[in-house]
């Protein structure tokens, strides 16, 4: 079983004009991982998917991209960046990561594999109640 990974933007809130004119401050962002194996009920890929939203801090000496100018490529590199830096600063302040030798995104990814496999062999599952009707 092989996933891809795909990264999304949802959506970016916006400063309205200070300290730029639509200055970004919160990026909303997803995942989507998609299987190389097809589900024999729908035949379609397995997929899982997982979102979050993250803070894009404005530093007035960085340069300052447009909003218009924007592309989905540049707006997840603000997200990954500012992921990276989130990581960084837990461990400077001596928060332990769980699994040290993994890199900032592993863990979504696996997160995402799991989900996959659950899906692939339910350990649960909820059948229709028997006595309702269809």
């Amino acid at each position: 079983m092989a996933n891809t990974y795909k990264w999304i933007i949802n959506r970016m809130d916006c400063y309205p004009e200070n300290p730029q004119p639509k200055c970004i401050h919160t990026i909303h962002w997803g995942i989507e991982a998609t299987s190389d194996t097809i589900n024999p009920i729908n035949n379609r890929p397995y997929t899982a998917s997982t979102a979050g939203a993250i803070h894009i801090p404005y530093e007035a000496n960085d340069s300052f991209t447009p909003h218009e100018e924007l592309t989905e490529e540049k707006a997840i590199s603000f997200v990954q960046e500012a992921m990276k830096k989130h990581i960084l600063n837990e461990v400077e302040e001596g928060k332990e990561r769980e699994e040290p030798e993994l890199n900032e995104f592993d863990a979504l990814f696996i997160q995402l594999d799991r989900m996959i496999l659950d899906e692939m062999a339910p350990k649960n599952i909820a059948p229709a109640l028997p006595w309702a009707t269809t």
